[in-house]
């Protein structure tokens, strides 16, 4: 399985050019596969905001450690992309509070520090402080998930938005079936959430997570024995059990149906028994990856006729750099754009884990950190830039 290397993408500047509404940039950078440039235009830029792509831009190749493999310059242009959504509360369309958790796990996937990607000063730790109460209220994966991404962005899970993401998950547990919240859904994202927080999992929430297990290996998103298993629940459980350090029998049984799901061209649908269709989508693929890197295959060794799992992720992406959700459906889609960013770099969850004594309890709750000192010369060669870009623009 391919490995992080130590040494960063470092960019240079090599064409700044405003034209109308749009601004074009291309950032010329070495890769562990060859020299590549990364092309952007974005139409409806202010001025004002083109200096911050930029510099989000080359953050991205600054903080994205190189891997010798074929994926990471596609996660780094859906990342530019990703990064021109950002809304002006810090954050991200899509369904609400979730799509901005999965940014957050998209930006830190690639080692970049979520607090610092703002805008009017607001980051997407920010919009999701402002919606904690409400998002965590509602349900115990909503919880999980949130706590996630405040663990990735090195905030305190017991303090986050006036609320104890902790507690709320615990408070959800159900000591006479060891399951937390009211689906296998709830009780995966419980899982791996206890993980990073560095708190204990229960004994009795792997049995439980052992007994939810269908026959074929899966798990679906309900726990109905009438509802078929589904790669994405199973993907979630799969990489719950192993950061909770259960590699039994039903570990082994969710890796052997997940490679049961694959299709022909090196994807993975929802369900080969979905009434919907069986055809590849790039939020189950990145899912499922996530799952196979967590259990420790490299998912480049899983190939069919038509490609790899990695293979078939990059065919959802599309020239601007966002993903969509299936062949069928060639728009540019927010969600499958932010999932497939871990998984294009190989990062499974949890991203990160504290441990009770080293939990961040003195680190501000929300806001973003300041720009650490070794990208100040990066910052004045790119408000030179910016100033060119104005230059062209008024003459």
């Amino acid at each position: 399985m391919p490995a992080p290397a130590d040494e960063p993408f470092t960019p240079a500047l090599e064409r700044g050019e405003a034209q109308g509404d749009h601004v074009c940039l291309a950032l010329r950078f070495p890769s562990p596969i060859g020299e590549g440039f990364l092309v952007s235009s974005q139409k409806g830029f202010p001025m004002r905001r083109r200096f911050s792509l930029l510099f989000a831009l080359l953050t991205i190749f600054v903080a994205t450690p190189s891997f010798a493999a074929e994926s990471t310059p596609a996660a780094q242009s859906a990342l530019a992309w990703l990064t021109v959504r950002q809304q002006a509360d810090g954050s991200f369309p899509g369904f609400g509070a979730g799509s901005s958790t999965d940014a957050v796990f998209a930006y830190a996937a690639a080692n970049i520090d979520p607090n610092g990607v703002l805008k009017n000063g607001n980051s997407p730790i920010t919009a999701l402080g402002n919606e904690a109460a409400a998002y965590a209220a509602s349900s115990t994966a909503a919880a999980g998930k949130l706590t996630l991404a405040v663990v990735a962005a090195d905030k305190d899970p017991r303090s986050f938005g006036g609320v104890d993401l902790v507690a709320i998950i615990q408070s959800g547990y159900h000591r006479s079936t060891g399951i937390y919240g009211l689906n296998p859904t709830d009780h995966a994202f419980a899982l791996l959430a206890l993980v990073s927080a560095g708190q204990p999992v229960p004994p009795a929430a792997l049995s439980a997570a052992r007994r939810l297990q269908h026959s074929d290996g899966g798990w679906s998103f309900d726990g109905g024995a009438k509802t078929s298993s589904d790669t994405n629940t199973t993907s979630l459980m799969l990489q719950g059990l192993v950061a909770a350090g259960d590699h039994g029998v039903a570990f082994t049984k969710a890796l052997a149906y997940l490679k049961s799901q694959q299709n022909s061209d090196g994807g993975f649908p929802y369900s080969k028994e979905s009434p919907f269709g069986s055809d590849s989508d790039a939020n189950s693929t990145a899912l499922s990856i996530q799952a196979l890197v967590a259990a420790g295959e490299d998912p480049h060794t899983l190939r069919q006729s038509a490609g790899d799992p990695i293979d078939a992720l990059l065919g959802f992406q599309n020239p601007s750099g966002a993903f969509r959700y299936q062949a069928a459906l060639p728009d540019d889609n927010d969600l499958a754009t932010a999932q497939a960013i871990p998984a294009l770099l190989l990062k499974p969850f949890p991203f990160k884990r504290l441990t009770p004594a080293v939990i961040p309890a003195a680190l501000p709750n929300t806001g973003g950190e300041p720009i650490g000192a070794n990208l100040a010369i990066l910052a004045a060669t790119l408000l030179i830039a910016g100033f060119v870009l104005r230059k062209r623009t008024v003459s």
